[in-house]
């Protein structure tokens, strides 16, 4: 299973979030670079990289930034972050990022995603959808987290099925908050969607809650941010 340490870069600093609200960041790092480089040196071989700015911008604004941190040798990065024409996905992949990740553009134009999914192939395209509870349905939030659309994780699933094979899912409620993933959620989708993979994002607290995900058969991966920061996750220790 493949563990994602993730750098999130606001201003060019590397923050994390509470729930997704921008007002609530946190700096750890005023060199995201640095801190990818102590990820190798901890045997980390994945980086999640996402522009924050970018997301909440509707497109990428910390490309150079991005693209300083992709030339670290021996990191398969999958970068996001407001991600919207074909020119960014080129240079990304060129740049040599390992896979790119799509979220608002799943909801707003499906059509053009699948076309890239067909494209670059299913390898190179990471599917992020991020969800809030509305009624107890897993309801898809868009534009950084900012807006609610009126589409559900299980739509979204049933559409994409058919083309994409890396799909990332965020509690948002759970995120930065080291209270545990949702394990329900991730459950619910292996009985629904069994032979679609799963990154787990939101929550991670823990190596034992990183062993509650590897038991779910169709999770590929974990994303781990506040954890690891706040030096309750060792990295060096989970890569073994």
């Amino acid at each position: 299973m493949r563990i994602y340490p993730a750098i999130d870069l606001m201003a060019g600093k590397c923050v994390r979030l509470n729930q997704g609200c921008f007002s609530s960041k946190k700096i750890y790092s005023s060199s995201p670079v640095n801190t990818a480089k102590k990820f190798v040196k901890d045997s980390s071989q994945f980086l999640h990289l996402v522009d924050l700015d970018g997301a909440k911008q509707g497109n990428m604004q910390q490309l150079t930034l991005i693209k300083k941190i992709l030339a670290i040798s021996d990191l398969k990065v999958q970068v996001g972050g407001g991600i919207k024409n074909q020119s960014t996905v080129d240079q990304l992949l060129n740049a040599g990022a390992d896979r790119v990740i799509i979220g608002t553009l799943t909801v707003t134009d499906p059509e053009q995603v699948v076309k890239w999914l067909q494209e670059y192939g299913p390898d190179k395209i990471v599917l992020a959808f991020d969800v809030r509870f509305i009624n107890e349905l897993p309801v898809i939030a868009t534009s950084g987290w900012q807006s609610n659309s009126a589409v559900s994780l299980w739509q979204l699933l049933k559409f994409y099925s058919p083309y994409a094979r890396h799909y990332l899912c965020t509690d948002i409620s759970s995120d930065g908050r080291l209270q545990g993933p949702n394990i329900d959620l991730y459950d619910q989708w292996q009985q629904q969607f069994p032979n679609l993979a799963c990154l787990v994002s939101g929550g991670i607290r823990s190596i034992n809650d990183v062993q509650r995900c590897a038991k779910l058969s169709n999770v590929e991966g974990v994303i781990v941010g506040t954890a690891v920061y706040e030096n309750k996750i060792n990295l060096a220790e989970l890569s073994c």
